[in-house]
């Protein structure tokens, strides 16, 4: 009586449960919502905020431009008259106080753009509640950061995932050009990817998304989005190589003359005697250094930085190296052509850029380093092949050579499929080759990625829906049942739940149901693959055949408890046996556990979040128990349990099984055989069921069964079950004719 008016109240505040919702204060106006620590973080250098303009809006950021170039004449000058006035050198501190007085132009120009996820996209969470992150967008059209105002994600809390490293994974995304394509499975700059919150990476994924596509959005909306094709320059992925590397990967090109190899290269004809001709005449070497992957390996990160700085949008930034007798640099670099089709342009000094020394791995002995920029008036396409033309004009030869460069195919970025069709990457496929993955996009990509997991566990669906359809053939040897249960339940718990990470929990399930009486959408879940199709096949268990599918095959915590009680077996653990009577009594608690919970998330009660870790799936399974010490140690406790007595948790606190033990009250089949005999004058059935799910008077409570099957193996063994033995003696007795 108790326990039916305690799954009735269970019902009602599940469906109360699906309807409450937080009030969100992203329904107020932007402006309101930005403070001064959001600009001060995402704009240093900002003074002025302007209206917000626009649908959906966003606000103008006015200030100073952290990338003003100062002229070193000027701070040279100063140096000079600082030592003559103070005599002594300027501190760091005075240093840089005046460089920041020299980047004041006087005037305030804008710098970037605020604005939110939620007005722009209207982007959902795995909650599938909207969330709210504010943005900043630089003029150039890279990202200036991001700050989360507000966010409803059920693993994104003190106790499972800390906000911390959410934000940490958006902040490795800081400087990503977002006129371009943005690997959203790492931060441009060397960022972890979504392992990097592993526990909560959907809501990883969706934020991120959000983040990249309302930028995109605002980019658009201010005209500054840029239209460079299909194909263009990758100047922001970095792979590290030492200078050979550099050279045979093709990021530099270079020749090598001595004095009689010049001579024959330009003025094969000539027979004169020169002196010294095995004395280097030059080697030099050439490269696009706007990709990081060329000049990051050769100035260093902190000395790239700089030199790219110096460039203006579209400009190109070229390196040229060398040593020996030939100077390249004489009369201010006119001895340099750029070449590309039928277009030939000349470099003179207001092209060249201050560099800096080598800092290459394995770097070269060369006595020349030179910088020039390719200014976007030229109309240089950095895609397609180039030379650089040096004249010579010694006394002992004359004319001129090149260097011919053609781009790596990997510094060539753009749509994937393009990329594809054009021969520049390889064709990536998915599902057995049955799928292109490059022209999927959100959620499909998500399953194209985990196809091999998605196949795999399509198998041990189809595996364990066979022995659910054959279970009397599987029942009908003992030996046979246990090694194929044991192996089963080894891969749950190894593959599904510590490799492939899918363990279902009470949490999914609450924003399952949030999502469908509320119609938030079920898009949100997609991005979690094995989840999605193991809640299906459960939800198809329930109806067919109770909660036993999903609890006592596919649940990795569930496999853990049962392997753990067999090995308790083996090693002779004492064993403990709760009487029936105060088993019956404690499958309530499981109940009482989850209305809690329930009640806690009706009233906003932030003790939801440390509720939800009853469950040890986070610590046991997700996080490999590394996780702080009393999560640890809870979970050891329950482990050690299941040595002497079998699925303890399962049994009377798991508030997903209680979930799923109310809804599978209304299952449609009962498969498990009983005879008239069972419970009266048998017992043995039930003296076998190791959760204790059947009664004495033999009725099976389906709510509580796990269909390991136990009790239908000994009611098929002729020489256990006593109704087969009598049968079978009294067959024996029949005299033979």
């Amino acid at each position: 009586m108790i326990k039916n008016i305690i799954k009735n109240l269970l019902f009602l505040i599940l469906l109360i449960m699906s309807f409450s919702a937080a009030k969100a204060d992203m329904n107020d106006p932007l402006q309101s919502r930005i403070n001064p620590g959001i600009v001060a973080k995402l704009f240093p250098s900002a003074e002025l905020l302007g209206a917000p303009t626009g649908t959906p809006p966003y606000i103008p950021v006015y200030g100073t431009d952290d990338n003003v170039t100062i002229d070193e004449t000027i701070l040279a000058k100063w140096r000079i008259e600082f030592l003559q006035v103070e005599a002594r050198e300027p501190s760091a501190e005075e240093t840089n106080a005046k460089i920041a007085s020299l980047k004041k132009t006087g005037f305030k120009k804008e710098i970037g753009f605020l604005f939110s996820t939620y007005e722009t996209t209207k982007a959902k969470g795995y909650s599938g509640d909207h969330f709210d992150i504010i943005v900043g967008l630089k003029t150039d059209g890279r990202l200036a950061g991001s700050v989360i105002v507000e966010l409803h994600e059920p693993m994104i809390c003190p106790t499972c995932v800390p906000q911390t490293k959410l934000t940490a994974l958006h902040d490795t995304f800081k400087g990503a050009n977002i006129n371009r394509r943005v690997n959203l499975n790492s931060g441009t700059g060397g960022g972890r990817g979504y392992d990097g919150v592993t526990g909560a990476t959907i809501s990883a994924t969706l934020t991120t998304n959000g983040i990249i596509t309302a930028a995109k959005k605002i980019l658009r909306q201010t005209g500054l989005g840029a239209n460079e094709g299909p194909f263009y320059l990758d100047v922001d992925s970095f792979l590290d190589y030492n200078w050979s590397e550099l050279v045979n990967w093709g990021g530099v090109v270079g020749k090598s003359f001595t004095n009689e190899g010049i001579l024959k290269e330009l003025n094969p004809e000539t027979e004169d005697y020169i002196r010294n001709p095995d004395r280097n005449f030059t080697t030099i070497y050439a490269g696009l250094a706007s990709p990081a992957s060329v000049g990051k390996n050769i100035f260093g990160g902190k000395w790239y930085s700089y030199h790219v700085s110096q460039l203006a949008t579209g400009d190109n930034l070229l390196v040229v190296l060398g040593s020996g007798l030939y100077s390249w640099k004489k009369n201010d670099y006119k001895r340099v052509s750029l070449v590309q089709k039928d277009k030939k342009w000349k470099f003179t000094k207001n092209e060249a850029l201050k560099a800096t020394a080598l800092r290459i791995k394995e770097k070269p002995n060369l006595s020349q380093v030179g910088l020039l920029r390719i200014p976007k008036e030229w109309g240089f396409d950095p895609l397609e092949k180039w030379s650089l033309e040096f004249s010579v004009n010694e006394k002992f030869v004359n004319g001129s050579f090149r260097l011919n460069y053609e781009l790596p195919k990997q510094l060539i970025t753009g749509d994937p499929v393009a990329l594809e069709d054009a021969g520049l990457r390889p064709i990536k496929t998915a599902f057995l080759g049955l799928i292109r993955e490059s022209k999927l996009s959100g959620w499909q990509s998500e399953w194209a990625k985990q196809d091999y997991s998605i196949i795999i566990l399509f198998i041990l669906l189809i595996l364990l829906t066979l022995f659910l359809v054959f279970q009397k053939r599987l029942t009908s040897n003992k030996n046979i049942h246990n090694y194929i249960r044991f192996g089963f339940l080894t891969i749950t718990l190894t593959w599904l739940g510590w490799i492939a990470q899918a363990q279902l929990s009470i949490v999914n399930i609450i924003s399952y149901a949030q999502a469908l009486v509320q119609g938030k959408g079920y898009t949100q879940f997609l991005f979690e693959p094995l989840i999605c199709i193991i809640f299906i096949y459960t939800l198809f268990s329930l109806i067919l055949l109770g909660r036993g599918v999903f609890c006592g095959w596919l649940c990795p915590f569930g496999a853990l408890q049962e392997i753990v009680y067999k090995f308790g077996r083996l090693v002779k653990f004492p064993e403990l046996n709760i009487p029936f009577w105060l088993n019956e009594r404690l499958w309530v608690l499981k109940y009482i556990i989850l209305m809690v919970i329930a009640v806690t998330i009706i009233i906003g009660n932030d003790w939801s979040y440390s509720l939800i870790e009853i469950e040890p799936f986070k610590t046991a399974i997700t996080s490999y128990f590394d996780r702080s010490l009393p999560y640890v140690i809870y979970a050891g406790i329950l482990i050690f349990i299941g040595l002497s007595t079998e699925r303890f948790f399962c049994r009377f606190m798991c508030p997903l099984g209680a979930v799923l033990a109310f809804l599978g009250r209304f299952h449609i089949f009962d498969m498990i055989p009983r005879r008239p005999e069972c419970g009266n004058p048998c017992h043995l059935c039930e003296k076998s069921c190791p959760v204790q799910a059947i009664a004495p008077s033999g009725k099976i409570n389906m709510n509580e069964c796990f269909q390991c099957l136990d009790c239908e193996v000994e009611y098929y063994d002729d020489s256990r079950c006593p109704p087969l033995i009598f049968e079978k003696k009294a067959i024996q007795k029949i005299p033979q004719n």
